[in-house]
C-alpha cells in the first residue's frame, strides 16, 4: 500500500495514500542509518504506467520520493515541526 499521496510527474494524476500496488523492492547497500538498511521501492502509475520510486528514511521515520513523482503537502508534518520549534 502506498504510504503517502503522490502526484505523477508524467501525467499529473494523483495516487492516493492506501492504494494497493505491486511494488518491486531493492535494498540500498551503499546507504544505511545507524545500521538500519534503507529500501527503495518501484511502482508504476495506474494511468500512464510511468515508474515512480521512493525510499525509506529511518532518520526522520518517513519516506523520500526519488523520481517520477512528487509528494503532496502533509499538514501533520507541519504540525509536528511547529511543536518541535516551540519546545
Amino acid at each position: 500500500m502506498l504510504p503517502m499521496t503522490v502526484k505523477c510527474n508524467h501525467c499529473g494524476s494523483y495516487l492516493y495514500i492506501g492504494t494497493k500496488f505491486n511494488m518491486r523492492k531493492e535494498t540500498v547497500w551503499t546507504e544505511n542509518y545507524l545500521g538500519i538498511l534503507i529500501h527503495r521501492f518501484y511502482f508504476k502509475c495506474t494511468y500512464c504506467y510511468a515508474e515512480i520510486t521512493f525510499k525509506t528514511d529511518p532518520k526522520n521515520h518517513d519516506y523520500i520520493v526519488e523520481g517520477g513523482g512528487t509528494r503532496n503537502y502533509d499538514p501533520y508534518r507541519d504540525a509536528k515541526a511547529a511543536e518541535e520549534v516551540l519546545k
